[in-house]
């Protein structure tokens, strides 16, 4: 398997060095053989986002999922604007092939494949020429002499390459980690990430972990051809009335996009003053939450619960200690969910139906295991995972404005008909709260449970 995916690896490569030496303002194809960064493929939907943030004067760009291709969706599945950040172009073709370039990624769309993927967009800028003035000007380290599966990512950076899909998503490393203060970068095939060593007013905290926003830099250096890069006007956009049909799998990502509802989803509630909060939040904005606690906290604050059912809310499965499933034999994973489900029953004083799993970490379904959603159907559950991750916990406990801006434009670039919106019960996040639901209505998007939108 390392041997015959590197081999793929340097095809495309390959195929990307004589795109450019041909002259290409763009990149080339790449073949089939990566591997998926999603265990199920999506089904096709019809359906469009504008997002004004990378223009000016209320212009923007669409990002959609239509016949022709399904770029909104891996927008979505890859981490939205945390990862890719925001479209910066239209979506154009060529030499066959489409793409539409974000502000940290180019996204490339395999038609043998029906899916959407990061395109190598660091090879070619190496191809291009332009490792030198990458380093002078944006402090991007150039490829490494090491041959590329060799080079490790570092340690600093595992854990955000992992969650967001690793070498399916990023490529392999190309350079160590460089730098000192206040940030350190490593070099992806696909991307660039960077790690904060220091604290800086109005910059993300010490130790946070982004993508650089090589996208941009590639506009600069003319990689996109200019009629990709001239803004649209706010309408309809490119499909018009939406028409998706929606039918929930066994990992449910998002609901149904053809109805104009939301999910909003708190998980782990260890605090039970911020669970309090969000709940208030709800009875005045008139919103039904759904809720992913841990077992082993709901006896700490029985009332919260009894009232969160009281009021129209939902109560499902986060394990009973949030252990990673994926690292545990089956008699565990089994317990891990019984057990939180027999405690919120002892809690409520009644029986009470789940119908929802979300695994600690995603862990069983970023990594595949199959095992997670054998016992998932077992037990009578669907996996949720979410289709917008507003990422507040990296900013924990702070509430000050750089940490709630950037957790809400996490949400805010991703709110759509059936998005999925991830969050917790901590400071930063229920801090955000009433902007996302303002958001929401705004678009006329109304907050319910999953139950309600999915059965």
């Amino acid at each position: 398997m390392g041997l015959d995916t590197a081999l793929r690896r340097m095809s495309r490569r390959e195929f990307c060095r004589l795109a450019v030496t041909a002259g290409l303002s763009a990149l080339a194809p790449f073949p089939q053989g990566r591997l998926p960064y999603l265990p199920q493929p999506r089904p096709r939907t019809r359906r469009t986002l504008f997002f004004p943030q990378a223009a000016k004067d209320g212009l923007g760009f669409y990002v959609s999922d239509d016949d022709e291709a399904s770029f909104l969706s891996a927008f979505d599945e890859l981490g939205g604007a945390a990862v890719l950040g925001y479209p910066i172009g239209r979506r154009y073709t060529a030499e066959d092939v489409i793409y539409q370039p974000f502000q940290m990624m180019l996204l490339t769309w395999d038609a043998d494949q029906g899916k959407a993927r990061p395109a190598p967009l660091l090879d070619v800028l190496h191809d291009k020429g332009l490792d030198g003035k990458l380093k002078e000007r944006f402090r991007i380290p150039g490829v490494s002499i090491r041959k590329t599966k060799d080079i490790p990512v570092n340690q600093l950076l595992q854990e955000f390459y992992e969650e967001y899909g690793s070498e399916s998503v990023f490529g392999r490393a190309t350079s160590e980690l460089e730098g000192s203060t206040p940030f350190s970068v490593q070099r992806f095939q696909d991307a660039v990430l960077q790690i904060w060593t220091a604290d800086v007013k109005n910059m993300p905290s010490k130790g946070s972990v982004v993508p650089v926003t090589v996208g941009t830099y590639a506009r600069e250096f003319g990689v996109y051809p200019q009629e990709a890069l001239v803004p649209e006007m706010p309408g309809k956009g490119r499909l018009g009335r939406r028409v998706a049909r929606y039918a929930a799998d066994d990992i449910v990502r998002r609901g149904d996009p053809s109805q104009p509802y939301i999910y909003l989803t708190i998980d782990d509630c260890w605090d039970p003053l911020q669970v309090e909060t969000a709940l208030d939040i709800a009875a005045k904005e008139d919103i039904r939450l759904t809720f992913f606690p841990i077992g082993n906290i709901l006896s700490d604050a029985p009332e919260l619960w009894q009232r969160a059912v009281a009021e129209g809310h939902e109560i499902e499965n986060h394990t009973q200690t949030h252990r990673w499933l994926d690292g545990l034999p089956e008699e565990q994973i089994v317990w891990e969910i019984q057990a939180q489900h027999t405690t919120l029953e002892e809690v409520l004083g009644s029986s009470y139906e789940q119908h929802f799993l979300r695994p600690p970490g995603g862990r069983g379904i970023f990594n595949y295991d199959p095992r997670i959603l054998r016992i998932c159907r077992q037990l009578g559950y669907k996996v949720a995972m979410w289709s917008a991750d507003s990422r507040g916990y990296r900013f924990y406990p702070r509430t000050d404005s750089y940490a709630l801006s950037q957790t809400l434009q996490n949400v805010l670039g991703a709110l759509s008909d059936g998005a999925i919106v991830l969050q917790h019960a901590l400071d930063t996040d229920i801090a955000v709260l009433p902007d996302i639901v303002d958001a929401a209505k705004e678009q006329g998007l109304a907050p319910i449970t999953m139950t309600d939108g999915m059965e």
